[in-house]
């Protein structure tokens, strides 16, 4: 798509090409995503809200 990129208000092509598009993104690179969403990750710590710590 970098010879003829969707404009932004062109939502037709943008919903007939990019679902294809990006199931061929996620299927060629399914070894490094699955290694990333099956990597444990420690817990967010928010800095507002409830979540936050307080000495």
């Amino acid at each position: 798509m970098k010879d003829n990129p969707i404009e932004l208000d062109d939502f037709a092509r943008a919903f007939s090409q990019l679902p294809a598009t990006a199931e061929k993104i996620v299927t060629d690179s399914e070894e490094s995503l699955a290694a990333f969403f099956h990597t444990p990750r420690p817990a967010y710590e928010g800095y507002c809200g409830p979540r936050v710590k307080f000495p």
